[in-house]
């Protein structure tokens, strides 16, 4: 990284102009999308279009396209959301390692505050949820609280990629 920050995520997002974000936009609603159809909806050649979905990965701004999967269709039915306070001695990178070794691991972020991370779990039903967090506490927790998900809300994260300014 050079000394102005060129290499921060606060300075590639300033280079990004009107048809990078139309085109992350199009990638966000549809992963799937092949060059030619995003270059007729940009209205670019498809050379073009690939020449700046190339200089995106290589910069950074976008880090990947996946499948989104509903845990639901196989046997998952039961989430929830597992703050955990971890132990004294249990680093946060230790314990991460501990998570990605865990089946019903969908994911889990780090936080500040009353808890040291949040973990997403997956489980087929309320015995299985009980195991999980369990398991969450045997890795190098000293404390967890959880909390049932009830419903996923979906479709949000698109108002990352809009010109204006939060209100």
């Amino acid at each position: 990284m050079t000394a102005d920050g060129a290499g921060s995520p606060a300075r590639r997002a300033r280079v990004l102009d009107d048809i990078d974000l139309r085109l992350l936009r199009a990638l966000w609603m549809d992963g799937r999308a092949r060059v030619r159809e995003l270059a007729r909806e940009l209205a670019l050649a498809d050379s073009a279009v690939s020449v700046r979905l190339r200089r995106l990965r290589e910069r950074g701004v976008l880090v990947g396209v996946h499948a989104d999967v509903d845990p639901a269709v196989l046997g998952l039915t039961t989430q929830a959301l597992v703050g955990v306070r971890l132990a004294p001695g249990t680093t946060p990178y230790v314990y991460e390692g501990r998570l990605r070794r865990m089946r019903s691991v969908l994911g889990a972020v780090t936080l500040v505050g009353d808890f040291d991370l949040e973990v997403h779990l997956v489980c087929r039903d309320m015995p299985d949820l009980e195991r999980a967090v369990t398991e969450l506490r045997d890795a190098g927790a000293d404390a967890t609280h959880t909390q049932l998900i009830a419903r996923t809300v979906v479709g949000l994260g698109q108002a990352l990629l809009t010109e204006e300014e939060p209100a």
